[in-house]
């Protein structure tokens, strides 16, 4: 998971995306708004069916948020910031510039994060669902998550 906020914050997240999916992080736009679950290509909504946002009706943005520096990266949009820039993004296993490479999830509001935030929104259980999505439980025993957890 890797993590990117206003400038400069997100100079360590730019040391690695360009190699690893063609794109770093710019911007310092305001957020501090709350994001809900509907169509992406809407400002302030994220994803409704994808696992990070299971159970999940409301997620904070962050205050300030950064976002891609262009279009032809292979990171997939989750969330569009209330900016109407991608806020949160994704990579499946394979896709990345390396070829046995992992999954990535890019968040470009780690403000939310901060304890005066956390409280918040979605945040906790954001945290949990992306770091489960990250162990690519799937693809690492060839099962579905439907199979594991509902085991004899």
């Amino acid at each position: 998971m890797i993590w990117g906020d206003n400038e400069p914050l997100f100079y360590h997240a730019n040391i690695v995306l360009p190699d690893l999916v063609g794109c770093n992080l710019t911007g310092n736009n305001y957020g501090d708004d709350t994001l809900s679950f509907g169509d992406i290509r809407e400002p302030g909504k994220f994803h409704p069916e994808h696992m990070i946002f299971c159970g999940i009706n409301k997620l904070y943005e962050g205050v300030t948020i950064c976002y891609p520096d262009n279009h032809e990266h292979k990171l997939s949009t989750l969330a569009m910031g209330t900016d109407g820039e991608p806020c949160i993004l994704n990579c499946e296993r394979g896709q990345s510039n390396f070829e046995d490479g992992g999954r990535i999830v890019v968040d470009t509001g780690w403000t939310k994060l901060y304890e005066s935030y956390w409280g918040s929104a979605g945040q906790a259980r954001y945290v949990v669902n992306a770091c489960v999505w990250l162990v690519d439980m799937e693809g690492r025993f060839g099962k579905e998550i439907s199979e594991i957890t509902t085991s004899d």
